[in-house]
């Protein structure tokens, strides 16, 4: 066996030692992210726009939720008022609904890099078996 087969064997091992970890800490990422996805949901999510009416002086005095027009449906406006309390509560879902997203979409990056490290060990598993598919 040569110096370079040794080194490539060597290097092959030192990063499959790496593997178990990498993949215990994507594994829980996800796995985090999809509790928080959860808790933000059971929370209440509002997807729509904060909207003040103002008085005659211009100042803000109602407080609506303009939610998300569908196809031929009118706009869905949501009296929220000028109570403080429920003003503070559709702010916050509406902040949740965010974060959801943002969640959401991290969540699909690691689900793809998951996703691509299955396809990537299964051509290296394929490989070193010598089950190499011709072009």
């Amino acid at each position: 066996m040569t110096k370079t087969t040794k080194r490539a064997t060597a290097h092959l091992a030192a990063l499959v030692d790496e593997l178990p970890n990498l993949i215990t800490g994507l594994d829980q990422e996800i796995q985090s992210i999809t509790e928080t996805m959860a808790g933000l949901k059971r929370q209440g999510l509002v997807y729509a726009s904060p909207f003040w009416k103002r008085d005659k002086s211009g100042q803000p005095k109602y407080f609506y939720l303009l939610h998300t027009q569908r196809k031929g449906e009118p706009r869905n406006r949501e009296y929220i008022g000028c109570d403080a309390n429920r003003i503070a509560r559709a702010n916050a879902a509406i902040e949740r609904a965010k974060q959801y997203d943002d969640l959401n979409q991290r969540l699909t990056r690691l689900q793809s890099q998951a996703e691509q490290g299955v396809r990537v060990l299964a051509d290296a598993k394929r490989i070193l078996t010598g089950n190499v598919r011709p072009w």
